[in-house]
């Protein structure tokens, strides 16, 4: 297990391809919004990517493209 900063959020990329933010599924689609969301709320909070090696690609690239985007 990695270590990570108490004001770090961590969105997921299962396996199956689904991604997942607190313990909340999200779309791809999804994702800038709600990022945007929280750093509106939370401005000193920074995120984390975490992908299941067997996690397609696409959801990978995805969920890096959209986070990036919101900030």
């Amino acid at each position: 297990p990695t270590s990570v900063a108490v004001d770090t959020k961590i969105l997921q990329v299962h396996r199956d391809g689904t991604i997942w933010l607190d313990q909340r599924p999200l779309k791809a689609s999804e994702i800038g919004r709600v990022i945007a969301d929280i750093r509106r709320q939370q401005p000193g909070i920074t995120f984390a990517i975490r992908c299941d090696r067997a996690a397609p690609f696409e959801q990978a690239v995805e969920a890096m493209l959209a986070a990036k985007q919101a900030g």
